[in-house]
């Protein structure tokens, strides 16, 4: 039977990494409990800085990045996937961030992956159908509607919660 896939959208998939990393080594992780199976491999694919150095555009450079982890992920690899497609216009990214995502869904050897995004389209418009091996969830905000409220419209609770965001939040500058 092939292994399901568990899909999260979190603000900080480096924190897990860092968590698996203190797991393996005996080390203190602030949870109240874990379950954590054997991984071979942690992979991740996050934002990287823009350079003037660089030849490549920082697009170009997590196609790299997420192409090199595809290669080299296996069934009892974790993969973490921070904001791909971020560095791209907004229809190309959801569709490359789809297209990644299911081809991990579909995989029958597929890895625990634990992705982030902004793009609430992918839910909301259906481009990513629900199905058992797929676990949404949302990192938990207070949104203040009275202008004089708060300095800032949104306050980030940095609580997860298990089910997918109903409702799209936009900051206005």
């Amino acid at each position: 039977m092939a292994q399901a896939a568990s899909f999260y959208r979190l603000v900080r998939p480096k924190m897990v990494e860092g968590d698996v990393i203190k797991i393996r080594g005996g080390s203190f992780v602030p949870a109240e409990s874990a379950e954590l199976g054997i991984v071979d491999k942690i992979l991740v694919k996050s934002n990287t800085q823009d350079s003037v150095s660089q030849i490549q555009s920082t697009f170009m450079n997590d196609l790299q990045q997420l192409s090199f982890d595809l290669k080299q992920v296996t069934g009892r690899s974790l993969l973490l996937i921070d904001e791909f497609g971020k560095g791209t216009n907004e229809n190309d990214g959801i569709g490359l961030a789809c297209g990644v995502l299911e081809h991990l869904l579909n995989r029958e050897d597929a890895p625990k992956v634990i992705a982030a995004t902004h793009f609430h389209e992918i839910l909301a418009n259906g481009y990513l159908k629900p199905r058992p091996q797929l676990q949404l969830g949302h990192m938990e905000v207070r949104v203040h509607e009275e202008p004089g409220e708060a300095e800032d419209q949104i306050t980030y609770l940095y609580k997860y919660s298990a089910n997918p965001r109903t409702t799209i939040i936009s900051r206005r500058h």
